[in-house]
């Protein structure tokens, strides 16, 4: 492998949901039986009309986490303990009346994953887990008869983390072999049913560093993650460099701290690998420019100017820009235009912690980035950006912040239909959000989930623009949007929640902004 400290790609932030429909089912035969780690237990799956079906046997919320499984699932649940210091639990689930599939569920329901068989071949799963309680859930797709469940718990595989040291303007080169007694991820990380062998490398960076890590194997499909351990985040991972290269390859700035490199198959294969490396110091870049809100500034970007992976963390981005601070003195709708008659520009907003809060292209226009959004009172960072790698140029900045629209909130119970009718002199998505900059008209509901919570299930509908849909916290802070369409001028959109206050948003999707009359009608499935 090749590698250098070059241009990978701004990243697109892609939000991806998944919905699922439940269906109401009779609730007989749904028993919990304590499971014995150190005995299989005999057992019968109904599997007619009126058995137990695993919808009525889990949270809702569990069951929006399993919205890949098929259902309807006949399902027996079981709940066992992991003892002090945790375990790696090892179900085996074997019937000849059906094909057998195997569900995990850790201490707080989260679904961890599943394993399935057939009538000759049992179905088995493997977790790590914590000390603490577990679910195993035995099912079947559509057939009863007798089942056996049999239950191990085995010790974790050491993981022991080697040192790692980086190259410096010459490649450095790593060898190393994943084995069948390879640590797994389920053993580094828990609660995981992972089983994909790893090995674990030491990072110590003294001060923010520019990296580039590269893995190759002709033996499997790489893959790297970095995890911060004074966090215990995953904070970057990478599995192939490109549709054709399937490599894996970590090239960011990353800050001062100990770090955890995780080298691993993605199948599970085995087999020799090597880890080539590289490092940089970044160039000096820190917002010692100011921009007044109201107010303006003039810049020019050049080649000597910092890179935008030389200044936001886990970045690979190599666009260069002029980093500036700016001061909210109160909650107001704040608009930053970025104009240049030289180069596409690119406006990025940041927290003082260097986290994202909005970044735009050609929101004012042509090649001229805007931001225009609600902001909380404080201190922000913006970016003045080029879009594109190489390119620079002057430009000139500004600023202005004026006083939120009030925006009036309708209040929705759950299970009735609200009719609304949205205008053209009614709010935006940003009046009624921080930090999000759309200028889409919209309408906001209160909604009021009871104790115990579940999926909050949303429809709007439209027959005279495309309704979106929004969760928001009573604050203004984004949830969850966008949603699926399930009928003509219907979409739904699903979320898991706590017992609490909302406010759902419709708002037109229509490319010209179009209004008109919709209804919404919020449901809580538990």
């Amino acid at each position: 492998m090749n590698i250098t400290l070059g241009m990978v790609g701004r990243t697109l932030r892609v939000a991806v949901l998944v919905t699922l429909a439940v269906a109401a089912y009779g609730q007989s035969n749904c028993v919990t039986t304590p499971l014995d780690l150190a005995a299989p237990i005999d057992a019968v799956m109904l599997g007619d009309t009126g058995s137990c079906q695993i919808q009525n046997l889990l949270p809702a919320a569990t069951l929006f986490q399993m919205s890949s499984l098929f259902f309807p699932l006949y399902a027996q649940k079981f709940t066992a303990t992991i003892p002090e210091g945790g375990r790696v639990l090892r179900i085996t689930l074997a019937s000849g009346a059906f094909n057998p599939v195997i569900l995990i569920l850790d201490s707080k329901g989260n679904f961890l994953g599943s394993s399935g068989g057939s009538t000759t071949e049992p179905a088995q799963m493997l977790a790590g887990l914590p000390a603490g309680a577990v679910t195993v859930v035995a099912a079947s797709a559509g057939a009863g008869g007798n089942f056996t469940i049999t239950p191990t718990v085995e010790a974790f595989r050491t993981c022991t983390p080697q040192d790692f040291t980086l190259g410096g303007n010459d490649v450095a080169t790593l060898n190393g072999t994943l084995s069948e007694t390879s640590c797994r991820f389920l053993d580094f990380r828990q609660p995981s049913a992972d089983v994909k062998p790893i090995d674990l490398y030491k990072l110590s960076l003294p001060a923010f560093t520019l990296v580039a890590i590269g893995m190759e194997s002709n033996a499997f499909n790489p893959i790297l993650y970095l995890v911060d351990t004074a966090t215990n985040k995953v904070v970057a991972s990478n599995d192939d460099i490109s549709r054709v290269n399937l490599s894996s390859l970590l090239q960011m700035g990353i800050p001062k701290g100990e770090y955890l490199l995780v080298a691993g198959s993605t199948i599970s294969l085995i087999g020799a690998y090597a880890i080539e490396s590289l490092s940089a110091a970044p160039v000096a870049c820190a917002p010692d420019l100011t921009l007044s809100l109201p107010g303006t500034a003039t810049g020019s970007l050049t080649a000597n100017d910092c890179q935008y992976w030389e200044f936001v963390p886990y970045s690979s981005d190599d666009t260069i820009l002029k980093p500036y601070a700016l001061e909210v003195p109160s909650k107001g709708l704040v608009q930053i235009d970025m104009t240049s008659s030289q180069f596409d520009t690119y406006l990025v907003l940041l927290n003082q912690d260097l986290t994202p809060v909005a970044e735009d292209d050609n929101g004012s226009g042509s090649a001229n980035a805007r931001l225009a959004l609600t902001l909380n009172p404080g201190k922000y960072i913006v970016l003045a950006n080029a879009a594109f790698s190489g390119s620079g140029g002057n430009y000139t900045l500004g600023a202005s912040i004026q006083d939120p629209r009030t925006c009036p909130v309708g209040f929705s119970t759950l299970g009735d239909t609200a009719n609304g009718q949205m205008g053209t002199g009614d709010c935006r998505i940003r009046d009624m959000t921080v930090g999000v900059s759309s200028d889409r008209f919209a309408r906001q509901y209160r909604v009021e989930v009871p104790e115990g919570g579940g999926v909050l299930s949303m429809d709007a509908t439209s027959t005279q623009f495309l309704p979106g849909i929004a969760l928001l916290s009573t604050e203004g802070q984004l949830l969850s949007a966008n949603g699926d369409q399930v009928a003509a001028g219907t979409y739904r959109l699903q979320v898991p929640v706590t017992a609490g206050e909302y406010n759902v948003m419709v708002y037109s999707s229509t490319s010209n902004n179009a209004v008109g009359n919709f209804t919404l009608k919020p449901t809580l499935i538990q």
